[in-house]
């Protein structure tokens, strides 16, 4: 991956484009963020240290060098937020359940699979007539 530096967008810029890929709006965005209303329409060089954390706590994936300076990539590879994480754990869950229900399933089928040979050995001796009746009969 390849490191680029944009020096002609402001870092307001940059904020602007994570917002608009976040899909949500402006106000929505300081609301999430706990800035207050118009901070970043207002903004008129960079941010200050406490707007910035928040912004980070709240957006854990996005890259703060990208954001202040322009460096790199908009978003950090590997970051997994608490939210994401539960939903993680709660995925594995539900993928071992499956394979649990998938296992009791493949015992089913072969028990099946082995009354259905003894089942047709039996039918291949009553059409021979080899077969006793004891066995019919304890079948």
């Amino acid at each position: 991956m390849e490191t680029q530096i944009i020096k002609k967008s402001s870092v307001k810029e940059r904020l602007l484009s994570f917002i608009d890929c976040c899909g949500v709006s402006i106000s929505e965005f300081e609301r999430q963020c706990k800035l207050g209303k118009g901070t970043i329409p207002n903004m008129r060089r960079s941010l200050d240290p406490d707007k910035l954390l928040a912004i980070s706590e709240k957006f854990p994936a996005l890259s703060i060098d990208w954001l202040m300076i322009g460096r790199g990539d908009m978003l950090r590879t590997g970051i997994i937020t608490p939210a994401e994480q539960s939903n993680i754990e709660e995925l594995r869950e539900k993928v071992d359940l499956l394979k649990k229900n998938i296992d009791d399933l493949r015992e089913t089928v072969s028990a099946k699979d082995d009354t259905i040979a003894a089942l047709k050995a039996l039918i291949t001796e009553l059409k021979r007539g080899t077969a006793p009746l004891t066995s019919v009969a304890a079948e």
